[in-house]
């Protein structure tokens, strides 16, 4: 038999998956299966062909619907960026303006789509875990409507898949400055302004807040000091002798 902690360790991980498992569940039901019966894809955008690209964008991602000017094949762009999202779920810029198009709409579904937009979100993190692009948009649009914790788990999980990021370090500031964790938020402002990130936005929150602090700068390293050997005078070389 294995030791009470042992057992205890194993129990929990059963229990996590479960949970975990039905969650997946639960978010297929609401916002359906990647995968349907005649759907054209879907297929990972990031390594998708030209041709299967320019397939469904010439028809439904115009730069009319991507700058929700009008529809392609409808009166408003919904209905075309449902489409391009269920063939290339991680579809970053149809993410964007789906979530822009929700927000000038007032709604979290809007006329023409199949699921809530958060449903887009979750499908593209489904379909492509490492995704760090998709989980960032999603971070802001959780963040954008008052969530945002969730926000953070979001740009948590992206993190191992682009490092060091200047923005990405940069919405985790604004992410944990409105959770309320200060010292988190200080600590991605310094990360993101120490890489280059043009925006003082999130310095001004701080600094507003009256949480602001410079980085303390990283102590210069010191050169050893030159040693001169002392180089005894009977090992100095004899002058040769003048003939």
């Amino acid at each position: 038999m294995p030791p009470d902690y042992l057992r205890c360790l194993i129990a929990s991980t059963m229990v996590l998956l479960f949970v975990n498992a039905r969650a997946i569940a639960g978010n297929e039901i609401q916002c359906g299966n990647l995968r349907s019966e005649g759907q054209y894809g879907p297929f990972d955008y990031r390594v998708a062909s030209i041709d299967k690209k320019q397939l469904v964008e010439g028809a439904h991602f115009t730069r009319e619907v991507e700058q929700l000017i009008r529809g392609k094949n409808s009166g408003d762009p919904a209905g075309d960026l449902d489409y391009t999202l269920r063939a290339f779920p991680n579809h970053p810029r149809a993410l964007n303006s789906l979530m822009q198009w929700g927000f000038r709409k007032k709604t979290d579904q809007p006329s023409g789509t199949r699921w809530p937009i958060w449903c887009y979100f979750d499908r593209a993190v489904r379909f492509q875990p490492d995704d760090a692009q998709v989980k960032m948009l999603y971070a802001i649009y959780l963040g954008r409507k008052g969530k945002p914790r969730e926000a953070a788990i979001q740009l948590e999980e992206a993190q191992p898949f682009v490092g060091d990021s200047a923005n990405l370090h940069y919405n985790m500031g604004l992410v944990y400055l409105d959770v309320g964790d200060f010292e988190k938020s200080l600590y991605h402002a310094h990360q993101a302004y120490s890489l280059g990130f043009p925006l003082e936005g999130l310095k001004n929150r701080l600094k507003r807040s009256g949480k602001w602090r410079e980085a303390v700068p990283a102590p210069k390293p010191v050169d050893p000091p030159t040693v001169s050997p002392n180089v005894p005078a009977s090992m100095e070389p004899a002058t040769p002798p003048q003939e």
